[in-house]
């Protein structure tokens, strides 16, 4: 039986693509490919009639949710969730003081509050705007029929500030979107990744000031955060090569060149760009957190993101090491095989 799917996700993800602007076109087109009929939420009016189950993407942007739960049509959400509390406490006073003292959730409806006013990102509904953050994203999933995450560790995270709906399924994600490049000579050290201090790059940056392998960095300034970005080029050395935002297939043949990609964050749900990395060949370097150990195990190199030096220590490791995680990878994390569980958890959310 072919299901009618909306999909919804933040109002700018298609002019500021990221992560889970893959997640969504990824198993829309998987989903697709299975004989579904997808389409994906552009603000237009919705009755209940019109689809038999929604899905919304990223739990941190909720105002599309908050506004498709009135159609009564059973909703999924896809976490894709950020925990930014590691990065605020390093950040300005102002934005320490507003997460330690008022709440992350707080400081997330300022900035969605931000965004709006600077036309980065469509109102919220007054109801979010009523509710807070926190009562909206509690509200969705008291209210929706499934949540979706990429690991366990994940779940247990988000359970540490919300409680869950009864349904939990755990879904990896894939790399069919990355074309294949030719193998180069491999040299050299790679992050891929929008300059924010989330990302961690000034500390990449220190860290790699006493290897001689060159670093690239690819990637295009957050909106909030062109500061940011010329921090890191004011204090990167020779050897640092900074990259404008690449495409699929650009990003295709960086990896292919690279020995490691680094990405040194604070905080990540999965690190598309890891997983990319891995199934390309490249050594990966991660920080060491509950998700990131589930989801590569062994298979990856594990840091301190507060700590160059065991950035550092993290990348020699990965220099040294020769094994190939290409066929783990491909058997592991797959769009087909995420596409193929959603598919049988709507079948389940429709007909419970």
């Amino acid at each position: 039986m072919s299901l009618r799917i909306l999909f919804s996700s933040r109002s700018n993800f298609q002019k500021q693509p990221g992560g889970d602007s893959i997640h969504l076109e990824q198993n829309a087109e998987a989903l697709r490919n299975l004989g579904h009929q997808v389409v994906i939420w552009e603000g237009e009016s919705v009755s209940k009639g019109d689809f038999d189950i929604i899905h919304h993407f990223n739990l941190g942007r909720p105002a599309a949710a908050l506004k498709l739960a009135k159609t009564g049509i059973p909703m999924v959400i896809s976490s894709i969730f950020v925990d930014y509390r590691a990065h605020d406490s390093q950040a300005s006073l102002l934005r320490r003081f507003i997460s330690q003292g008022l709440g992350a959730d707080a400081m997330e409806y300022l900035k969605l509050v931000a965004r709006a006013l600077k036309g980065r990102e469509a109102w919220p509904p007054l109801k979010y705007l009523l509710l807070g953050h926190n009562a909206t994203v509690q509200n969705i999933l008291q209210n929706c029929s499934a949540l979706v995450c990429a690991s366990k560790a994940e779940a247990q995270l988000i359970e540490q500030f919300y409680s869950l709906p009864s349904r939990v399924a755990n879904i990896k994600l894939g790399v069919e979107h990355l074309p294949s490049a030719a193998a180069d000579e491999r040299s050299g050290i790679l992050c891929i990744a929008r300059f924010e201090p989330i990302k961690n790059q000034l500390h990449l940056i220190e860290a790699h000031r006493e290897f001689e392998e060159p670093l690239s960095l690819v990637g295009e300034a957050a909106p909030a955060h062109q500061a940011y970005l010329n921090q890191c080029k004011k204090i990167a050395s020779e050897k640092v090569q900074f990259y404008p935002r690449a495409s699929f297939e650009e990003c295709a043949h960086y990896y292919a060149s690279a020995k490691v990609h680094v990405l040194a964050s604070h905080y990540e749900s999965t690190g598309l760009v890891s997983l990319e990395a891995l199934a390309s060949g490249c050594q990966i370097v991660v920080n060491d957190h509950p998700i990131q150990r589930e989801l590569f195990g062994e298979h990856a190199h594990y840091c301190d993101p507060n700590k160059p030096r065991s950035i550092r220590a993290a990348i020699q490791s990965a220099l040294a090491d020769k094994r190939d995680h290409c066929s783990w990878v491909g058997q592991e994390f797959s769009w087909q095989k995420s596409g193929q569980r959603l598919d049988e958890l709507y079948r389940d959310v429709v007909s419970s």
